[in-house]
């Protein structure tokens, strides 16, 4: 989304399998007055985190403001902003960081309001990655770009409520690199992924996470791409990372055939 807001693209298609996130990008599109309201006055506190927890948790019936509000809710005020987490602080709130830790109102409100400005150049759709690729891929302009964010390999029955099994990543990554297109993919680093993708450019990076209420760590995550571009060099890449892909002299990534 910071790429259109900075003006690098001129449309942004989103997809999004999980009926809570396709509820939360539908209301920033069609409901940014009601999503703005419900940040102003929602409590901060474990029971309402609770009752939030419960309508993500119960999806059916729900109309799309009130279920994609709770995915929001639940993103900012839970550990690592997982959805399926617990609250930030812990039921007793006697972590460092309390529930309202990641949950400010005026920052939240800044972005909605402008991500709302730009509605009308925002698609979302909610249907599975595969057939969003075979149906809606070819509809896009000539010039565009593809990113994908699946599921991670490992852990990821705790992390997410549609998650993949080994035969559904070994499928998406079949599809992946059939694209036509310039693609670019992030996933848990593990042996898996890179096998499923073996030569293609792939660069190692980390990440920052909060584990539980009082241990922060790193993570490693693996970006990967193909369709014929090059990419540029990521500055958050370790130099000893970029020679294991054969970074050019410049800090050039290798391109990956189309």
């Amino acid at each position: 989304m910071l790429l259109l807001v900075q003006e690098h693209v001129n449309h942004v298609v989103i997809n999004d399998a999980d009926p809570a996130i396709h509820a939360f990008w539908l209301s920033v599109k069609h409901h940014t007055k009601e999503l703005i309201s419900l940040i102003q006055s929602i409590p901060l506190n474990v029971e309402e985190h609770a009752r939030q927890r419960a309508i993500y948790s119960n999806p059916e019936g729900r109309d799309i403001l009130e279920l994609g509000f709770a995915a929001l809710y639940l993103n900012r005020t839970s550990r690592s902003g997982i959805l399926r987490g617990g609250p930030i602080g812990g039921k007793k709130q006697s972590g460092k960081y309390g529930i309202d830790a990641r949950f400010n109102r005026e920052t939240l409100i800044r972005q909605l309001q402008l991500i709302g400005r730009l509605s009308s150049r925002i698609d979302v759709f909610g249907i599975d990655a595969e057939e969003f690729l075979e149906k809606q891929v070819p509809q896009l302009p000539q010039r565009h770009l593809i990113y994908l964010d699946p599921p991670y390999f490992r852990n990821a029955r705790r992390l997410y409520r549609n998650y993949y099994k080994a035969a559904d990543h070994a499928r998406l990554a079949k599809k992946v690199k059939g694209l036509r297109s310039p693609w670019v993919l992030t996933y848990d680093y593990c042996d898996e992924v890179r096998e499923l993708y073996t030569g293609y450019p792939m660069c190692e990076f980390e990440i920052h996470y909060t584990a539980n209420n009082s241990t922060r760590g790193t993570g490693r995550e693996l970006m990967v791409w193909g369709g014929g571009f090059e990419m540029p060099c990521p500055p958050y890449a370790t130099r000893r990372t970029l020679l294991k892909t054969g970074a050019k002299k410049d800090g050039t990534l290798p391109a990956a055939a189309a």
